[in-house]
């Protein structure tokens, strides 16, 4: 599992634009977001003959952000190679503990492939995460 810690993020070739890290004491570790035209993305291993998934964790009441005098609603892109595989929107109306979602990686995008481009993608006005950790595993969570 991806951690946001500086080591595992060198390791994964962490590259951002507009991105932040913290710690939470309420969830009791670290995430990363970013905020308005902003990226962040990493390179992680696959197994090229098995269906894929990204499972990326978040805390459950994460929603809306106001900084600066701005507002941002956590809603993003989840890209794999340069291709948007899901749009998340968190609303904070989830459980108030850190919750895991479970993302189908298209097999088309790890076909004969080792590792891949995990992309959080945020727009003008909105932000990707907080993000607490991501795996790419190869059975879906129940």
């Amino acid at each position: 599992m991806l951690t946001f810690r500086k080591q595992p993020e060198i390791e994964h070739g962490i590259q951002s634009e507009n991105s932040n890290t913290g710690y939470s004491g309420v969830a009791q570790k670290a995430w990363r977001d970013c905020q308005g035209k902003g990226y962040f993305c990493y390179v992680m291993k696959v197994e090229p003959d098995k269906q894929m998934y990204l499972q990326v964790t978040y805390y459950g009441r994460d929603k809306t952000i106001y900084m600066d005098g701005k507002k941002f609603d956590r809603n993003f892109d989840i890209l794999i190679d340069g291709t948007v595989i899901a749009h998340q929107k968190l609303e904070g109306k989830l459980s108030e503990s850190l919750i895991d979602i479970c993302y189908e990686i298209p097999v088309a995008l790890t076909d004969g492939k080792e590792k891949v481009e995990v992309k959080f993608s945020s727009s003008e006005g909105k932000a990707a995460g907080g993000v607490y950790g991501i795996r790419i595993i190869n059975s879906p969570i129940v």
